[in-house]
C-alpha cells in the first residue's frame, strides 16, 4: 500500500517540483538529491524536524520527503506539527511522503495517523518515487530545470545579472564570491553580538553592508531579509531581531549552497550543502 490518504491528488502542478528533503544522514542526502535533481526537481535539505518546520514557515514547497528518524524532532512529530492548523507553516496540507527502512504495518499506520500521504521504502528508488509522485501530481513529466527560490519567490542567486555587472569575467566573479562568503559570515557573527548588546548604530552599519553586497551579487533572499531589519517595529525587540537573524542566516546558507555548487558552469545543478 503506497497511498495513505483518500484525498484527491493535486492537479495542474508545474512539471518541476520544489522539494524539501528532510534527512539527517549526509550520505542519504547526497543520494536522494542526486536522484531528484536528475529528475529535474529543485531540492532543499533540512537535517532536523525543527529545521523542516522553519523551512516550511519561510517559503513555499510542493512536497516534503520525510525521514522518520531525525534529531530534535522525529518525522512523525514533525508531520503532526505541519498538519496542526495552529502551526506557522504556510501550507498545512502539503503532500508529505515518508522515507523509511521500516515498512512494518505498525510503522506505516503511524505515518498514516500523523497525516502523511504515502511512503517510500529505503534505499531510495527513482522509479518508485516517480510512480508515487505521478499519483500525487497527475501529468507530471520530466521537467525542465528552474532556478531555486528564496523568500517571497526571490532567486537565491541571480548569476546572469551578477556576471553582467562584471562584463562576463568569471574568474573575477569567483574571487568576489569567495570574499563575499567570508565577509558575510563575519557580518552575521557581529550582527548577533550587536543585537544582543542592542547597539543600534552597529546593527544599522552591518545591515547596510549586507544589503549592498547582496544586491550587487543578485542574492535576492539575503537582500530581502536584511532589509527587514529596517522595520521600525523591530526596534529594541531583541527576540524578534534574533528570529529575523536566524532567517537571514538560513538565506545565507541557501546562497552558499547554490552559489558554490552552480559556480560558473552553465546548466550544472546545485548539489552541495
Amino acid at each position: 500500500m503506497d497511498n495513505f490518504t483518500k484525498s484527491a491528488p493535486k492537479a495542474n502542478r508545474a512539471a518541476s517540483l520544489c522539494i524539501l528533503l528532510a534527512e539527517d544522514s549526509p550520505i542519504n542526502q547526497k543520494i536522494a538529491r542526486q536522484v531528484l535533481e536528475k529528475l529535474g526537481h529543485q531540492v532543499a535539505v533540512a537535517a532536523t524536524g525543527v529545521a523542516v518546520i522553519k523551512a516550511l514557515t519561510a517559503q513555499p514547497y510542493d512536497l516534503v520527503l520525510m525521514d522518520l528518524q531525525m534529531p530534535e524532532m522525529d518525522g512523525i512529530e514533525t508531520t503532526r506539527q505541519i498538519r496542526d492548523p495552529q502551526s506557522m507553516v504556510r501550507d498545512h496540507q502539503i503532500p508529505i511522503i515518508a522515507m523509511t527502512a521500516n515498512v512494518l504495518q505498525s510503522a506505516l499506520e503511524q505515518c498514516r495517523a500523523a497525516g502523511m500521504n504515502g511512503y517510500l521504502a529505503k534505499p531510495f528508488d527513482p522509479e518508485k518515487f516517480t510512480a508515487l509522485i505521478t499519483r500525487q501530481f497527475p501529468g507530471l513529466g520530466r521537467p525542465p530545470a528552474r532556478p531555486p527560490i528564496a523568500a517571497a519567490g526571490l532567486e537565491i542567486f541571480d548569476r546572469p545579472a551578477f556576471l553582467n555587472r562584471l562584463d562576463g569575467d568569471q574568474e573575477l566573479g569567483r574571487e568576489i564570491l569567495a570574499l563575499f562568503m567570508t565577509e558575510t559570515q563575519g557580518h552575521l557573527v557581529n550582527l548577533r553580538r550587536a543585537i544582543n548588546q542592542q547597539d543600534r548604530g552597529e546593527m544599522q552599519r552591518l545591515v547596510h553592508k549586507l544589503k549592498g553586497a547582496a544586491a550587487n551579487l543578485g542574492a535576492g533572499g539575503l537582500h530581502d531579509y536584511a532589509s527587514r531589519f529596517e522595520n521600525p517595529a523591530l526596534a529594541a525587540n531583541t527576540a524578534a531581531e534574533l528570529k529575523l537573524l536566524a532567517d537571514l542566516e538560513e538565506q545565507f546558507r541557501l546562497f552558499r549552497q547554490y552559489a558554490a555548487a552552480l559556480a560558473f558552469n552553465p546548466g550544472r545543478s546545485p548539489r552541495g550543502q
